[in-house]
């Protein structure tokens, strides 16, 4: 649901830098930006797969010539690669090669350092897939370790696709549950690509992973509730407000609106998000909030405004909130991004 804030990152710091960090942490460079000995065994093997594969293998032949060039390699390169794969025949045991060199276990406790270094810039305080799960790491009482309670998913499944087990563009940090029991390796074959069609495949590949700048799952989705009928859904009738002991959640249905575009219906039937966003704790937040809503409509918060500004003191450390924008957060917790439930919230409020 959210896109990992890249963009925005690369506003605030060097891109190269954020990439040369990525390299040090998987102790592949110095700080001082010099290459190590394993950086060195690394390249040395690659070096020997492209002088045996270049003339026969096209994605060979459109790989970087240096180890790291696959490492930082961009999610739209990642793409790109990936697009050729499909055309590829790895029965040449290419596909062998690559996982003797891009071996993620070796390296797995230093990547989930380096992204819990970066998980609040690029806004990773709760899983993207689903947003019902926190992102984050605690640390040990003897202050020895770090532990994350979020896994490392690799949208181009590591299992089927070695060569990108270590690139830094093809993780996602997500919930326990999106990683291991709802997206497994087949879930890429949901896109059904059809390569005959090169600009819808790259248009479909650069919409899905949240690691996309193409990613905008935000603004192309709307988390609707609707009531049911006779166990049928109508989503042209309108919601009448009711207080919500008198509603039961049964009687609602949660609808993900991707307003007809496929790329997105496919999002959401892979992830299962309709069927999680039913469950009965959601349900009853969702219809919380639109009871909360209803009791705080936008006249009503106007007319509290005024109420505490007649009451405003010249206290330079009074928390009376002074404006509407103030009080919609106090009761709606707005600008709360540590909360779950985001998406399914602004949409509700909107």
């Amino acid at each position: 649901m959210n896109r990992l804030k890249y963009k925005e990152l690369f506003n605030k710091i060097d891109r190269k830098q954020f990439e040369n960090e990525y390299l040090i942490c998987l102790g592949l460079k110095t700080t001082k930006n010099g290459t190590t000995k394993a950086n060195n065994t690394m390249n040395n093997k690659w070096k020997k797969i492209k002088e045996s594969f270049s003339c026969s293998n096209e994605l060979i032949r459109e790989c970087p010539d240096q180890i790291e060039g696959i490492l930082t390699a961009s999610y739209e390169k990642l793409a790109d690669l990936f697009k050729i794969m499909q055309n590829e025949n790895h029965e040449d045991g290419l596909k062998e090669n690559f996982e003797k060199i891009f071996q993620y276990d070796n390296f797995k406790r230093k990547i989930y350092l380096f992204f819990n270094k970066y998980l609040d810039t690029l806004d990773l305080c709760r899983c993207p897939y689903c947003d019902t799960s926190f992102s984050g790491y605690y640390i040990t009482n003897d202050k020895s370790e770090e532990r994350s309670i979020y896994d490392l998913d690799h949208f181009f499944p590591k299992s089927d696709y070695p060569l990108f087990a270590l690139s830094l563009y093809n993780f996602i940090p997500s919930c326990q549950y999106c990683n291991e029991r709802i997206k497994n390796s087949k879930f890429i074959d949901l896109y059904k690509l059809d390569l005959s069609k090169p600009d819808e495949v790259e248009k479909k590949l650069l919409e899905s992973s949240p690691a996309s700048d193409e990613y905008n799952f935000e603004t192309n989705v709307h988390i609707r509730f609707i009531p049911q009928k006779n166990n049928s859904v109508d989503k042209n009738e309108q919601w009448h407000y009711a207080p919500l002991s008198q509603k039961t959640e049964s009687k609602y249905k949660v609808y993900f609106d991707s307003q007809t575009n496929s790329q997105y219906q496919t999002i959401i039937r892979g992830m299962k998000l309709e069927e999680r966003y039913n469950s009965q704790a959601i349900k009853m937040n969702g219809l919380y909030l639109i009871d909360l809503r209803k009791r705080y409509p936008h006249s009503h918060i106007e007319k509290l405004c005024k109420l505490l500004n007649s009451q405003k003191t010249s206290d330079p450390n009074s928390i009376i909130p002074t404006s509407e924008e103030q009080i919609e957060n106090d009761i709606f917790h707005n600008d709360n991004k540590y909360a779950l439930l985001q998406k399914m919230k602004n949409d509700l409020l909107e």
